[in-house]
């Protein structure tokens, strides 16, 4: 386990152009702890992601960015941490999007296991289903292991959904039949 500093997170965050004001709080989800972003601002959760994986370290990165048009107050006019540690978090309120392909039934497969969660659909963050750093390199792990490609941790940051990790494996595959025959269908040769 990494000591994470909060504070640290929340200067991250705010220095990001779209975000206005960020409080990073750690909750109790199960026998997990997560991390929890409240954000005022212009942007949306795979830009953050993806903007934070290039500059901390994964265990860093919040579970949950929950975006909020203010905070709560308390009596006195501050920020009320209390009433933010007291929110749900939030759930998947979109449709489940059953999988298209047998890569995508393959990563539902491996999900299910590593999250411990039962309706999984192509659409659904990784984290929002409860994923964590430590469970999203156990579901790299496991991908390498089925796909044979090189995933890396950054990625299911990045790209936090069944659908966007089955298109990357799928390009990657793609390259490496491109790397392996240079030609194409024509017979001509492809010259990089």
């Amino acid at each position: 386990m990494h000591p994470i500093e909060l504070t640290e997170i929340e200067k991250h965050l705010s220095m990001h152009h779209a975000v206005k004001e960020v409080i990073v709080i750690a909750k109790k989800q199960q026998l997990d702890r997560v991390l929890c972003a409240y954000i005022l601002g212009s942007t949306n959760e795979k830009e953050l992601r993806k903007y934070l994986s290039e500059i901390v370290p994964f265990h860093m990165i919040p579970d949950f960015f929950i975006f909020m048009e203010s905070f709560p107050l308390t009596k006195n006019g501050k920020i009320d941490r209390q009433a933010l540690l007291n929110n749900a978090l939030p759930q998947k309120n979109k449709q489940r999007i059953d999988p298209q392909n047998l890569i995508q039934e393959k990563l539902i497969k491996i999900w299910k296991m590593v999250l411990q969660v039962e309706e999984i659909g192509i659409r659904d963050s990784f984290f929002e289903l409860g994923g964590s750093s430590f469970k999203a390199m156990q579901v790299i792990v496991q991908i390498r292991k089925e796909f044979d490609v090189p995933l890396e941790l950054r990625d299911i940051f990045n790209e936090p959904t069944v659908e966007d990790i089955s298109q990357l494996i799928e390009a990657i595959d793609w390259m490496k039949k491109t790397d392996n025959n240079p030609e194409n269908n024509d017979g001509e040769v492809i010259v990089l």
